[in-house]
């Protein structure tokens, strides 16, 4: 019987290892990965099941990443926690469109930590995405836990420390009075004006104009509106969400 288990276990970590190597049909590879941990858990094996489960999102977020036309460089040699570990550096190809499947992808990091926060793999993938998200404060949180808790590793410090260098120079560009309004709970709507800020409006000496004078006037503005429950609705109502839907439906024209 013994014997069997450490065959269950072995093929465990064999189709772990398969996915997280994975260059195509990497969907099919995780779903032999979710069956087999299944089939363990019934069984009632000796392993660490919070690791393993939580292993799951994070295949499925870089699944995300890859399908979206984006890649990862992950220096993780095998599937055992971070032994092994030799530093991060997710490498994104950044698109106008792909915001939301970034976002799609924190969330599903975000699981994956909720279930077992002690992958350091975790938190430099998630802070690294919120870095190409220009989320600087996300990103500091993010990369700030892991030399709080991993630091006594000196190739995870470097890494850290090289993260946090790059994270720090990202210039604080937040749409004031969009964030006033939204928060972080319906943070795709600010991307989409972020997106045509960076994307339509800088392109031209016009749309220069505009964002120069918005971000003069929008801080005095977005304080005074994140005070006032009332002024957050008829701002969105009136002003946000009507540009967000003019925006949103000429890129659906074009």
């Amino acid at each position: 019987m013994k014997e069997r288990e450490e065959v269950e276990i072995k093929l465990l970590n064999e189709y772990l290892d398969l996915a997280l190597k994975a260059n195509e049909d990497m969907g099919h590879k995780i779903a032999l990965y979710e069956k087999q941990l299944l089939t363990c858990k019934r069984q009632g094996l000796n392993f660490n099941v919070e690791w393993c489960e939580s292993m799951v999102y994070y295949l499925r977020a870089n699944a995300q990443l890859r399908n979206e036309g984006f890649f990862e460089k992950s220096l993780r040699d095998t599937a055992r926690q971070s032994s092994g570990f030799d530093g991060i550096g997710p490498a994104l190809l950044a698109r106008k469109s792909t915001n939301g499947r970034i976002r799609e992808a924190i969330s599903l990091l975000s699981q994956a930590i909720s279930i077992y926060d002690d992958d350091v793999d975790y938190w430099f993938l998630r802070a690294s995405l919120y870095e190409t998200l220009k989320d600087k404060q996300a990103a500091q949180r993010d990369v700030e836990h892991i030399l709080a808790t991993f630091s006594e590793d000196q190739k995870i410090y470097l890494e850290a420390r090289k993260l946090k260098d790059e994270i720090e120079s990202i210039k604080d560009d937040k749409c004031f009075i969009a964030t006033a309004v939204y928060g972080v709970n319906e943070s795709a709507k600010i991307d989409v004006l972020r997106d045509y800020r960076d994307y339509v409006l800088l392109k031209s000496i016009i749309g220069r104009i505009l964002i120069s004078t918005y971000y003069f006037v929008s801080p005095h503005i977005a304080s005074a509106i994140s005070k006032s429950p009332l002024l957050k609705v008829l701002t969105r109502a009136l002003l946000l969400e009507p540009v967000i839907k003019f925006i949103s439906n000429h890129q659906t024209r074009q």
